[in-house]
């Protein structure tokens, strides 16, 4: 009888997995287990739903490739409490088990919830799954904080601005998404925030949540919001509890360490998604690479190396994009100037947007960009080729790398000599 696979998560990762290994082999026996009912959607467009912008049934994932699972290959709604490496088998609830001769981890993340006063009230929410969707959309009343300024939540922020909140935004550090973004866009980011109607609190502390059963108040340091809505839009950690309590390999980061191969310190078990701990593309330091395009990726080289095809994961790429109304903004490699080798390039073109590439030695390590008419496919073509960026000023007048786009060429001065 042929060995059996059972995958662990129906998101993303773990979905991209099966299909992989069934495209590979279609009489592979396979089982995903997956503790959320509903079958495997896309996250990425879970803001435009609570907008109103999308139907519900338009966020599950379809595709001509798409290989339907057979009977009892998909276990939707079913929680693990353990993972038994001995026996090599999962312990479900209700007493059951399911045995397998390799296992793909793609358990994914969670939301990082504060500890504050008033946290767990009626109304405070997260936006991880499509039920934190649903609940988001659901809500009722018409004033909203979201507490934190990562991607997620300024996402969340503007749906329940279109959908006619009063919506704010309150962040403990200087400025909005710190980790992806300088001052320069940071500030451009938040201007739009505030032309369409969201208040934003920088360098404010959120002390507790307020009300009575229900959310009524955010109390910051400095102020008290009235809301009947709150969002976490904090962050995400690896889920690895059940991996950590089988005796897997954790990572620096506190993610699944795993190899080229996705191979976690167990032979027979990968690691792919949100919890896995991997080599970062550009930097080669071992980080988590949270991000859809590298969950699918590694996927993919997890589910074909389970059917033993050798395949390796190149690495992560950090690259993260969001949409604000109608304004496009993106964030590629080490965005931040860790130390004095770096330096910055900064381009602007009022109507357009802007780009700012931080460089060492002449090569482009990470770029950051807002704008409708923003494009940098020619820069992050060259910061993971490692070409420094006086070829970009050659090659200027033929356009041959530049694809007909010739305003990216007005190069700052120092690049002009």
């Amino acid at each position: 009888m042929a060995d059996r696979v059972v995958v662990l998560g129906g998101g993303i990762a773990g979905y991209t997995a099966a299909q992989t290994m069934k495209r590979a082999d279609r009489a592979i026996r396979i089982t995903v287990v997956s503790e959320e009912a509903d079958r495997t959607y896309s996250a990425c467009v879970l803001a435009e739903y609570i907008a109103g912008e999308m139907g519900r049934d338009e966020v599950f994932i379809r595709s001509r490739e798409q290989i339907p699972f057979g009977a009892g290959e998909w276990m939707g709604g079913r929680k693990v409490l353990e993972i038994d490496l001995r026996s090599r088998s999962l312990v479900l609830e209700a007493g059951e088990s399911l045995r397998f001769d390799r296992l793909v981890l793609a358990t994914g993340s969670r939301p990082v919830v504060p500890r504050l006063p008033g946290i767990r009230k009626e109304g405070v929410h997260c936006l991880k799954s499509l039920s934190d969707a649903d609940a988001l959309f659901q809500a009722r009343g018409r004033q909203g904080v979201v507490v934190g300024s990562g991607p997620v939540g300024l996402e969340v922020a503007a749906a329940l601005r279109k959908r006619g909140w009063e919506v704010a935004v309150v962040e403990v550090l200087d400025r909005i998404l710190p980790r992806l973004f300088g001052s320069l866009h940071s500030e451009r980011l938040q201007k739009l925030l505030e032309s369409q109607g969201v208040s934003v609190f920088t360098g404010e502390r959120v002390l507790e949540i307020g009300g009575a059963g229900h959310v009524e108040a955010v109390v910051t340091d400095q102020r008290s919001l009235p809301c009947q809505l709150v969002v976490l839009g904090i962050g995400m950690v690896p889920e690895v509890g059940l991996a950590e309590r089988a005796g897997i390999r954790l990572g620096s980061q506190g993610g699944i360490f795993v190899d080229g191969r996705m191979r976690t310190s167990y032979e027979d078990v990968f690691a792919c998604g949100d919890c896995a701990e991997s080599v970062d593309r550009l930097t080669g330091r071992r980080g988590l690479g949270m991000l859809w395009g590298n969950a699918k990726m590694q996927a993919a080289v997890a589910g074909a190396n389970c059917l033993g095809l050798g395949k390796r994961y190149p690495g992560a790429m950090n690259i993260t994009t969001l949409k604000l109304f109608d304004t496009m903004a993106v964030s590629a490699g080490d965005v931040l100037l860790a130390d004095g080798s770096y330096r910055e390039l900064v381009q602007s073109q009022r109507e357009r947007g802007s780009v700012r590439l931080v460089l060492k030695d002449g090569v482009i390590q990470g770029i950051q960009a807002v704008g409708a008419g923003v494009d940098i496919h020619v820069f992050l073509q060259m910061m993971l080729c490692g070409v420094q960026l006086h070829a970009l000023r050659d090659a200027r007048d033929k356009r041959v790398l530049l694809g007909q786009k010739p305003w990216l060429v007005r190069l700052p001065p120092s690049l002009r000599e």
